[in-house]
């Protein structure tokens, strides 16, 4: 009897710590998501005002700001594939939860 009573302790411990790390986790998530967007709406105002300077006439065809808007373009599309993933694993989260939801009202 007495093991079985340890034994349910240490489970209810060991779940209330796992809990514990799935909560922060999630937080992190959230954190770096909203992160992420604001990142890119940095970026791509940034090359939005690229392109407003290479199109005045006074820098007109400089192939030093050209090269610099493909490059902020570039990291755009880098910043759009993590965001994407981060997305797609938030998407699976809600998925689950959902079914799970689903299979204990029944």
């Amino acid at each position: 009897m007495e093991i079985i009573l340890i034994l349910f302790i240490v489970s209810a411990v060991v779940n209330c710590v796992l809990l514990y790390y799935t909560i922060s986790a999630a937080r992190r998530m959230i954190i770096a998501s909203s992160n992420m967007e604001a990142l890119q709406d940095i970026f791509s105002s940034f090359e939005g005002h690229l392109n407003v300077i290479h199109e005045s006439e006074m820098f007109y065809g400089d192939s030093t700001l050209q090269a610099l808007i493909e490059h902020s373009g570039l990291v755009l599309d880098e910043i759009k594939k993590y965001k994407e993933l981060d997305t797609f694993v938030f998407y699976e989260e809600e998925e689950d939860l959902e079914d799970e939801e689903k299979t204990t009202e029944n």
